[in-house]
């Protein structure tokens, strides 16, 4: 790994592999994101869980606070309630609620609060995948409506 793309993982505090963070989708983040694609997977939060493991399942799971500088379990309100009652967070509802709507807390609660998500490995692993391209015209990205471009 080179050093900008190591310094932008120390940022974002992804030391470790099959580490997990909640960020805010900014113009800079999103540079950030280009930047270190290679080694990153990324992608918009899911409140309930449809394919992809959600928010919700996050902190009932594998949700963990910083209390003192110690790594507690979000078993119970009450550390949750000790720790983010003045920003009026008071369960893992509010805690999830905060982070799926990207509240005004949102930086207290992700970055000084919560402590990294351990990820699990995929249940069938990393698959290849294969893409047919269409020879004919290409489809926009961003818009989904389809024009003429580069052949592939």
């Amino acid at each position: 790994i080179g050093p900008k793309p190591r310094k932008i993982l120390q940022l974002l505090r992804l030391l470790q592999i099959k580490n997990g963070i909640f960020v805010t989708t900014t113009k800079s983040t999103l540079q950030m994101l280009c930047l270190i694609e290679p080694y990153v997977i990324y992608g918009r939060s899911d409140l309930y869980f449809r394919h992809t493991t959600s928010v919700l399942e996050l902190n009932y799971k594998g949700g963990y606070g910083k209390v003192a500088k110690q790594r507690v379990p979000l078993d119970n309100n009450a550390v949750i309630e000790a720790s983010l009652g003045k920003y009026d967070i008071l369960s893992v509802e509010d805690l999830v609620q905060e982070i799926y709507t990207v509240g005004p807390n949102f930086k207290q609660v992700c970055s000084n609060f919560l402590w990294l998500f351990k990820l699990s490995n995929l249940n069938d692993g990393w698959r290849r995948r294969k893409f047919k391209h269409s020879t004919s015209s290409a489809v926009n990205r961003v818009t989904g409506s389809e024009g003429t471009g580069m052949k592939i």
